[in-house]
């Protein structure tokens, strides 16, 4: 099987969008017009500061692809030890490199690929 994860780019906006859309995401991720403009800023190749939740960090947004079939999102953040965050986080940070965050929105639903009939 072949897995790969690649920065989300413009191409990839309307299959983003889609899943964003599903109720069963919206359940759990933000949909606002907000979160849409910062991944499109992001696709972009983030030329300017956005402040989407206010945050001291920018969001990166990844696709993950089976099989070239696009099946998830994730979004990652560097989180520094000086900000604003839960105590469970603060004492969790690594004392040798960068913590992140990572958000993962997976899509159940087959993209590209055909149905296998056999």
């Amino acid at each position: 099987m072949n897995l790969i994860f690649k920065p989300a780019t413009i191409r990839d906006k309307e299959i983003i969008f889609n899943w964003l859309d599903k109720p069963y995401i919206q359940e759990f991720w933000d949909n606002s017009p907000e979160h849409k403009e910062d991944i499109i800023i992001f696709m972009s190749g983030r030329k300017e500061k956005y402040p989407y939740c206010n945050d001291e960090h920018d969001y990166h947004y990844w696709l993950g692809l089976i099989e070239d079939d696009p099946s998830c999102l994730i979004i990652t953040s560097q989180i520094m030890p000086e900000e604003d965050i839960p105590q469970i986080w603060k004492d969790n940070l690594s004392k040798t490199g960068n913590s992140n965050t990572l958000d993962f929105l997976i899509s159940y639903e087959r993209t590209t690929l055909p149905i296998d009939t056999d």
